[in-house]
């Protein structure tokens, strides 16, 4: 069983776990003449130099593409071994912003071919949407900190931006989605 006790149900962030939306917003960057010096993940600079509202100008672009948006390699796999394994819909807990609903339907159309629900949260409220028992797999730093300091369980995927010296017991870092696929006869354990 899992070290931290049982996990009813699995859910999922959705850009930087199982899309990357980010490399879209770089691409129209640099077909704009920009280069992109990321600090974190939310935190870009650029050269020659654009304020911060122009690149978020970028990232909400970016949603628009949702059709070529890269799936991360797994992701597909993943979210169908979960709803083998538990017979639950699929949970995708996102903090896009809500008049962007429609396209992030359709991007999660391209990577979750089995029945799922999505909760569109504001900033940090992705804590809402977790029961006891949850986990869930997440790439920002921030969150799963939050999440920890209120007793909920995270799978943080491991990105250069995330890193974490000493993390709390409630968040395990894996090297990618194929390694979760791996554990979840270990974390769902009945």
């Amino acid at each position: 069983m899992y070290e931290h006790g049982p996990v009813n149900n699995i859910k999922f962030d959705l850009d930087g776990v199982l899309i990357n939306f980010s490399h879209v917003a770089k691409c129209l960057l640099h077909a704009d003449g920009y280069s992109v010096n990321s600090t974190t993940r939310f935190k870009w600079t650029t050269t020659p130099a654009l304020a911060d509202s122009i690149i978020w100008d970028y990232f909400k672009e970016s949603y628009v593409l949702w059709r070529i948006t890269p799936i991360f390699d797994g992701a597909r796999e993943l979210v169908r071994a979960v709803y083998n394994y538990t017979g639950r819909p699929i949970s995708i807990i996102t903090a896009r912003p809500i008049d962007y609903a429609t396209e992030t339907f359709k991007v999660i159309d391209r990577v979750v071919d089995v029945p799922f629900s999505v909760a569109i949260t504001e900033g940090n409220q992705k804590y809402a949407h977790l029961d006891p028992g949850d986990i869930i797999v997440e790439d920002r730093r921030r969150t799963v900190l939050q999440l920890a300091e209120i007793g909920i369980r995270s799978i943080l995927v491991d990105k250069p931006y995330n890193q974490i010296k000493n993390p709390p017991p409630q968040i395990q870092r894996v090297r990618g989605l194929l390694e979760i696929e791996r554990m979840l006869p270990e974390l769902l354990e009945r």
